[in-house]
């Protein structure tokens, strides 16, 4: 029989993920053409890198999509301990620049370490969550506190081992500081909960939790505060350092209007630093206008919905899987594009696809592998094969009377 290597993935998932990315080379060889040209170089070398990553995360997309989605959750727990040993590495040996210690530098390689984190998040939440035992009824009424502690406090408190594990993920790489990629890891945790069946009452109380954390991460960096009120005073001068890069894409947008200026014709890409990592919507907004800023955004985002789309039907583990997927992309995207239109604080979260990053960018398309690894049914062995066989002709015997 000939081996298909893309037998089982939904093609539309996989032209929609493509489709994505090779508009997100177009759209860092937009930002940096001018600049290159200037240099004496035809391409850019940044560009030229970005179409690597594509071929590199499309390979690697398709090869963890053989993976049997069975597998998926007997690797909860070992995707766990990786990501915290990512996560300890790069505190340990990470490279600082401008402040951030975020990067593993492997000789020529060099890994952002949190962005598959999140990969490894997702696989861990499902794995636990998916396959979680229901909180054992006390065998009597309790009558002393010890005795309630015992019955009713301690198997409460075990259920949410998991959970607090995946938040110490989140306080490992808000310590980097990268709060954007906690956020994204912390709004998925709650989706996924949801598709969990967790009782309603233990989600929100995990959400206030929650919020106090992120009020806490937020007060105790005095920057981070200026973020935020930097949002809500664009105009003031005691603000423009803070919001400058936000206050450039927004007068970039004014300037690219309803259908934009044109291909290579815009001008924040000659003035605003890295333009083609976080603020790459800036100069699709300037050159596209809102039309175009609105189809980049819709074909992101038809990659979130398809992914949620055909959770639908799943069994409960592949489909938590989906819904982790689909919410790390969505999420992150509307994040990027509220970051690039100054209504949300710039916390360094890039555009899924589009933003210029490695790291990013094939964590994003292992993600869709292992969303496609997902959707195949694990075939059943020969035995059991041969099992349900024999026990069908067993069932279906009849018993004839002798003849007179």
């Amino acid at each position: 029989m000939r081996w298909n290597l893309l037998r089982g993935w939904d093609p539309a998932l996989f032209v929609l993920t493509m489709a994505a990315s090779l508009v997100g080379v177009f759209c860092v060889w937009d930002a940096l053409i001018s600049k290159s040209a200037s240099l004496g170089q035809m391409f850019p070398s940044a560009a030229i890198k970005q179409i690597a990553f594509v071929a590199i995360g499309a390979v690697l997309g398709i090869a963890i999509s053989r993976v049997p989605r069975d597998l998926w959750r007997r690797l909860a727990w070992p995707a766990f301990v990786l990501s915290v040993a990512s996560l300890v590495a790069v505190m340990m040996f990470g490279q600082d620049n401008n402040g951030s210690q975020r990067w593993l530098v492997l000789g020529p390689i060099q890994l952002q370490t949190s962005e598959f984190v999140k990969l490894g998040a997702v696989v861990f939440l499902a794995g636990v969550l998916a396959f979680r035992k229901p909180i054992p009824k006390p065998s009597r009424v309790p009558k002393t506190l010890p005795e309630k502690i015992d019955m009713v406090y301690l198997p409460r408190a075990k259920s949410y081992i998991p959970v607090f594990l995946a938040l110490g993920l989140v306080v490992l790489i808000e310590r980097q500081p990268d709060l954007g990629t906690a956020a994204v890891i912390l709004v998925f945790l709650v989706s996924m909960l949801l598709a969990a069946g967790v009782h309603m009452k233990r989600i929100l109380g995990l959400i206030g939790l929650m919020g106090v954390g992120v009020l806490g991460m937020v007060v105790l960096e005095p920057y981070r505060i200026k973020r935020f009120m930097a949002v809500l005073h664009m105009d003031d001068p005691a603000y423009s350092a803070t919001n400058y890069q936000a206050q450039m894409s927004i007068e970039a947008f004014q300037r690219g209007g309803l259908f934009g200026v044109g291909i290579g014709e815009g001008q924040v890409k000659d003035t605003m630093p890295v333009i083609e990592s976080d603020f790459i919507m800036a100069l699709i907004g300037e050159e596209f206008g809102l039309f175009g800023a609105f189809l980049i955004l819709a074909l992101v985002g038809a990659v979130a919905f398809r992914i949620l789309f055909l959770a639908r039907g799943l069994p409960m583990h592949p489909r938590l899987i989906l819904v982790g997927a689909a919410t790390w992309i969505g999420v992150q995207a509307g994040t990027n594009v509220m970051m690039a239109t100054g209504v949300f604080p710039t916390i360094g979260l890039p555009m899924p696809f589009i933003s210029l990053g490695g790291s990013s960018l094939i964590a994003l398309w292992l993600m869709v592998g292992v969303c496609q690894s997902c959707l195949v049914k694990q075939p059943k062995k020969q035995k059991e094969v041969s099992n349900e066989a024999s026990s069908s002709r067993r069932r279906n015997r009849r018993s004839y009377l002798p003849s007179s």
